[in-house]
């Protein structure tokens, strides 16, 4: 698990860009390699609100196809990268994000050789490894890349003999493609990762079916071939009420890589989506359901990466029958004639970033699955330790349901007095009507009894977080074992809220209030503290007195002894 920087300004930073806020953002975010949160195609360079977009999200990702990025090359002379530059200063050193680079086979549909491929492969690693070395302005260290990519993903077709394929290369030939790429890339950095470009039929990777493509293709990868630690893309979709076909999908990969020598490897969907109401009729509200249950059953369940489909919907039809017209979160007015706007499952994916990023990913508790039709998570905060939940209720797959139902669901092992409830999706049509993010979601808090907490689910999800309300006179007079900065409460609030802290030894202490753009508020502590618990009000006032306006905020803790946390707030009138 990487670790993020501790600095107090980048975590803050990295805070206000999850909730909404247009910042210029720093390379932190590289930290952020295990996210599993990005998109492909971004939408980068089509317009301006599509790298608004991309900002406003928060993700840590972001594939980009080689055709956007002109890289031009000939084998004759040189490479030309200024197009390709261009899409990766704009991502990796402006952004901060992470991004695979892809090395292709074919350059405008003509075939490299083994050679000028190897060249190609040397060029580009050299291009983007931040050595100083013949890179890009600024040397950004890209250290994921394809080899295969989309150009092999569309050209295999089920059934459809080779001949008569965009992608003309036998499983044999192209083996030999992905080990020169694989052998280049970790000659040069042994640290960078390999993945091998995704199928769009799960069935490629069946032996015996009519396209084994994958399967055969893995089988080629062995002995002298042999690609270690490579990373495995497949691609797969559904409609919103199908999200566990992602892991019944991974398990199929799975079978046929543990055929043939590769236990251990990573495995990514970077092209996914459900949820197409052209096709099948689903609405906004079960669009943005799909979003956190996809996201959160797969992830617990050992995948480790999943880019959505678009954020703009893509118009490739005229007459509205193609699944991708309306995977994206963002409607694109050429598929409704209408104008364009944020779907629900824009601002829904927006929240689950949110409540879920830096979570430590390979320590997902299932808490409950698939009982009586319901589901609850565990996600631990990896610099906090504290947890949230995600659960949910597959009202789709019970033959009574009937809407406005609700069923019944208990948590337990509950440490705090309390839990705040949130619903996943706006409790709206469509996003369309959306005018506040910071309002738009259903929030309750609820009372612990025994460690155990009930409540009934909805049609949408919900994050439920646990909210302390140690007192002083709870503890005894006791000494806490650790620095803490705990979650106001109550939270939402009007007119005033408690920020409580704890401190094992004597502390210089700050504790500030900041708004979304990372100005300062409020100072409401700025001396030394003795060990102990200890509270604080806020009143919802700045410096000046003046009471401030509803909306997020952002509290921080820092101390002497290297320690800072940041944590947000709402407040409500």
């Amino acid at each position: 698990m990487l670790k993020r920087k501790q600095q107090l300004t980048g975590f803050i930073l990295g805070i206000f860009l999850f909730a909404g806020a247009i910042l210029p953002v720093t390379t932190f975010a590289q930290d952020y390699e295990d996210s599993p949160f990005g998109f492909i195609q971004g939408e980068y360079g089509e317009n301006d609100d599509g790298k608004q977009y991309i900002v406003d999200l928060g993700v840590h990702w972001d594939k980009m196809f080689q055709p956007m990025a002109k890289l031009i090359f000939n084998p004759d002379s040189s490479i030309d990268f200024s197009g390709q530059d261009e899409v990766v200063r704009w991502l990796v050193i402006e952004q901060g994000l992470n991004i695979p680079l892809s090395i292709p086979i074919f350059i405008e549909g003509e075939q490299l050789t083994h050679d000028e491929y190897e060249n190609l492969c040397e060029a580009l690693i050299e291009h983007y490894d931040g050595d100083g070395i013949n890179d890009m302005d600024g040397s950004p260290v890209i250290k994921y890349w394809n080899v295969g990519f989309t150009e092999m993903n569309r050209g295999v077709a089920q059934g459809v003999p080779i001949n008569e394929r965009a992608w003309k290369l036998t499983e044999v030939e192209t083996a030999e493609y992905v080990k020169i790429g694989y052998d280049c890339i970790k000659n040069m950095h042994s640290e960078f990762q390999v993945i091998l470009g995704g199928s769009a039929g799960i069935l490629t990777w069946q032996e015996g079916e009519p396209d084994e493509y994958y399967y055969n293709l893995i089988s080629e990868l062995t002995g002298n071939q042999q690609c270690p630690d490579i990373i495995f893309d497949y691609h797969q979709g559904s409609n919103p009420t199908k999200f566990k076909v992602q892991i019944e999908a991974m398990n199929i990969v799975k079978e046929t890589l543990n055929n043939f020598g590769y236990t251990d490897n990573e495995i990514w969907t970077t092209d996914v989506g459900g949820s197409w109401d052209g096709l099948g009729g689903f609405t906004e509200k079960e669009h943005a359901g799909d979003v956190v249950r996809r996201y959160a059953y797969t992830i617990a369940n050992g995948q480790k990466k999943l880019f959505w489909t678009r954020i703009v919907e893509y118009d490739w039809t005229d007459d509205d029958s193609s699944i991708f017209d309306f995977m994206g979160l963002v409607n694109n007015p050429l598929n409704t004639d209408g104008k364009d706007w944020k779907k629900l499952a824009y601002y829904t994916y927006k929240l689950m970033v949110e409540k879920l990023e830096g979570s430590d990913w390979s320590n997902i508790e299932t808490i409950i699955e698939d009982l009586d039709n319901k589901y609850a998570y565990k996600f631990i905060n990896d610099s906090t330790g504290e947890p949230i939940y995600v659960a949910w209720w597959d009202y789709f797959e019970d033959p009574a349901y009937t809407i406005g139902d609700s069923s019944l669901i208990t948590l337990t092992g509950i440490s705090s007095n309390q839990v705040i409830v949130t619903d996943a999706v706006p409790n709206d049509t469509s996003g369309i009507y959306i005018t506040d993010y910071n309002t738009a979601f259903q929030i309750d808090t609820l009372n612990v009894t025994s460690g155990s907490v009930s409540f009934y689910l909805k049609e949408s999800p919900v994050f439920i977080e646990e909210i302390s309300t140690t007192s002083i006179e709870e503890t005894g007079g006791s000494i806490p074992d650790k620095f803490q900065l705990n979650q106001n409460y109550p939270n939402p609030f009007n007119p005033q809220t408690t920020i409580s802290y704890q401190l094992p030894i004597c502390n210089k202490v700050s504790l500030k209030v900041y708004d979304i753009l990372g100005q300062e508020v409020r100072t409401l502590v700025n001396e030394n503290k003795s060990a102990g618990y200890h509270s604080v009000v806020w009143d919802g006032a700045d410096n000046s007195g003046r009471r401030v306006s509803s909306g997020v905020y952002f509290y921080s803790l820092e101390l002497d002894h290297n320690f800072s946390q940041v944590k947000k707030l709402l407040l409500l009138k």
